[in-house]
């Protein structure tokens, strides 16, 4: 095996390329042939059963008909007067007064086989049957069909029943098999039971007439009692009391639409439900669809198709591979991907052919191209951190300004008191700002911060400033970059409350929209920021020149601060009305790297 993998790295690259193709295109035939096979088999197999539940469905439909029918003949006597007065009395003529009463009224019915009235005590009280040949067989005898006593203990005060071809009972008018319905009869008045009747006819009759049946569907269908008796049959099968308890058995214990039966050593598709009201079960017997790959005949006709495609395709195929070759193929994936941005894209290729050789060039193209730019992305790197530094140098120092006024002006004013509170914020301020040094600060450091900033200012300003702080607790736990929403405050002391001659609010809110994603809100009600600057705000304002301290620059400073960082993974929101509200809102992606443990929450 070895070998023959040698001789075919060997080859040339045309036939190397013409081999792998041709199989590749033999599989992927194969492959859609046996796919679109799979298909035709599963499409025909889902019409098939949809077809059979159709008739399954319409043959219930039919026998509940017929059912129906012979139901409301019972349902009709036993509301009669006339038959609810003789039950109850003991008259010697009884039997045949309502023998001739029952005559009278089924005798245009054909199909009613026969009818019994019985009274309380079982005894029959009245007789009919299309032929007046036989009289009615005794509640007491223990025939098949009879159901007296059952009808009194059932709910429904009806059931029905089934009587074999050939069986001596009450009904046993001619040799034919029968349905038999029975139900109590009540007195209209009281309601209380007076006596019960029963009403047969043939059961071939449920699908059609005896001979032919009318039905499209007689032929398919077979009706069995809880006994494994069949109670219809006209499908040309012989069907064993084996055969039909095994059809009863596995109507009772699988829930499959659809199941593969046996029947005398030939398959056949098997549906079943329950007729309702019944103790029937009623099976649709269809002939099994077979899967196509179960034909060899079919299978056999299919691989000649595919082999005589497949030559066919065999010339094509030559062609085709003369002018495109696999490594180049290969050779120009790599390039592609190179271009597209990645820059670890190489080609795995170890022939020494001419291909070869142009892949070996190629791949030190992409190591000394690899080199160049990581020594370009550090000294990036390196600029970036120099930018960031000279960003936050930047500060602006609005606030120490004002602070220092303040500061001599509460001395000369309250005494040393005040001044030490003045200091101490004012340090406060300081540390945390400094934060040794580092770049990022916990959120609840900077909640600090603003808060001295606040009080200071609130000192300075008196009635003119109000502000409300509202930091959520898992927000308190993110670290961001240092100095970002103070600026942002001391915007709207600036803009807001100094340039306004009426009390200014300002509002600051932090929280997480969602497990990786922090919202930081600073709005006031000041007198807010111009549309003509509101429309550039903030990626698109000019750096300012010199030492501006201008909202612009406070707001340009934040946005290239977070840019360097995040990228485009963050946002930054400006809206403003003037002395209504002027809100910035960031939105700030945070990872586990970025959020403090439990403990220091």
């Amino acid at each position: 095996m070895r070998g023959l993998w040698n001789k075919f790295l060997n080859l040339s690259i045309l036939k190397k390329s013409l081999l792998a193709i041709y199989t590749s295109v033999a599989i992927i035939f194969i492959l859609l042939i046996s796919i679109l096979i799979h298909i035709g088999d599963q499409y025909s197999r889902e019409n098939s059963l949809s077809s059979q539940n159709e008739i399954l469905e319409s043959a219930i439909l039919y026998i509940q008909k017929e059912q129906n029918y012979l139901k409301g003949i019972a349902d009709n006597i036993a509301l009669l007067p006339t038959v609810q007065t003789q039950l109850q009395q003991n008259d010697p003529e009884r039997y045949d007064s309502l023998s001739e009463y029952l005559s009278s009224l089924l005798v245009q019915n054909s199909g009613v086989i026969s009818a019994a009235l019985y009274d309380l005590d079982g005894n029959v009280a009245g007789y009919y049957s299309i032929d007046a040949s036989h009289d009615p067989v005794d509640q007491h005898a223990e025939l098949p069909g009879c159901r007296f006593h059952d009808i009194f203990s059932n709910i429904s005060g009806s059931a029905w029943s089934y009587i074999p071809q050939g069986s001596t009972s009450f009904a046993a008018v001619d040799n034919s098999p029968k349905m038999v319905y029975w139900r109590i009869i009540s007195d209209a008045k009281t309601t209380k039971p007076v006596g019960a009747i029963a009403v047969s006819m043939d059961s071939r009759r449920l699908l059609g007439s005896n001979n032919p049946p009318v039905t499209p569907f007689s032929r398919a269908i077979v009706v069995l009692d809880n006994t494994g008796e069949q109670v219809y049959n006209r499908t040309g099968l012989s069907l064993s009391a084996d055969t039909t308890g095994k059809m009863l058995a596995l109507s009772q214990q699988t829930q499959s639409p659809q199941v593969e039966f046996d029947i005398s050593g030939t398959s056949y598709d098997l549906l079943f439900s329950s007729l309702g009201g019944t103790d029937f079960t009623v099976f649709y017997i269809g002939e099994h669809l077979s899967s196509l790959w179960k034909d060899e005949s079919f299978v056999v006709f299919s691989l000649l198709g595919i082999l005589f495609a497949l030559l066919l395709l065999f010339p094509i195929l030559s062609i085709i591979t003369r002018m495109l070759t696999a490594p180049l193929a290969k050779l120009d994936r790599s390039m592609q991907r190179f271009s597209s941005g990645d820059f670890s894209a190489s080609v795995d290729y170890d022939r020494n052919d001419e291909i070869g050789r142009l892949c070996q060039t190629f791949n030190k193209m992409v190591q000394d191209n690899k080199a160049l730019i990581e020594r370009t992305y550090v000294l990036q790197l390196k600029e970036q951190e120099a930018e960031l530094n000279l960003l936050q140098a930047q500060i602006n120092p609005h606030f120490l300004y004002n602070l220092i006024q303040t500061i001599q002006w509460k001395a000369l004013r309250h005494g040393e008191k005040e001044i030490a509170v003045l200091a101490n914020s004012m340090g406060q301020i300081f540390r945390i700002s400094l934060n040794r040094g580092e770049n990022m600060i916990p959120l609840f450091k900077e909640e600090e911060l603003i808060n001295y900033y606040l009080d200071l200012q609130k000192m300075r300003l008196e009635t003119r400033l109000t502000y409300f702080l509202d930091f959520s607790d898992d927000a308190r736990k993110c670290v961001i970059p240092k100095l970002i929403i103070q600026p942002l405050v001391e915007n709207a002391v600036v803009h807001g409350v100094e340039q306004s001659e009426q009390p200014v609010h300002i509002q600051v809110r932090c929280w997480m929209e969602t497990s990786n994603h922090l919202i930081i809100s600073v709005s006031d009600n000041g007198p807010g920021i111009s549309q003509e600057v509101l429309c550039l705000l903030p990626d698109r304002l000019p750096k300012p020149e010199g030492k501006s301290s201008g909202s612009r620059f406070a707001l340009k400073n934040i946005y290239d601060r977070l840019k360097l960082m995040y990228g485009d993974r963050f946002s930054m929101d400006i809206q403003s009305e003037a002395y209504s509200l002027t809100s910035v809102t960031l939105r700030l992606p945070i990872t586990p790297q970025t959020t403090l443990p439990e403990s220091k929450s």
